[in-house]
């Protein structure tokens, strides 16, 4: 079994999402919550990097 190279944009997705789990908790939020609040973020910071790679990547 191979291992993956954690990227710069892993990097930034893992800390939106410790930063968002963490604040979700805090306040008490559903798991719904702060899924949504984490793939909203995810994708307002990242989506540019993220459609770059796809339109490389994916045929």
């Amino acid at each position: 079994m191979s291992e993956s190279l954690i990227t710069s944009l892993d990097k930034k997705a893992i800390e939106i999402w410790n930063e968002r789990l963490a604040q979700g908790i805090e306040r008490q939020h559903s798991v719904d919550v702060i899924l949504a609040s984490i793939e909203q973020q995810i994708t307002t910071q990242l989506g540019t990097e993220i459609e770059i790679l796809r339109k490389m990547y994916v045929k």
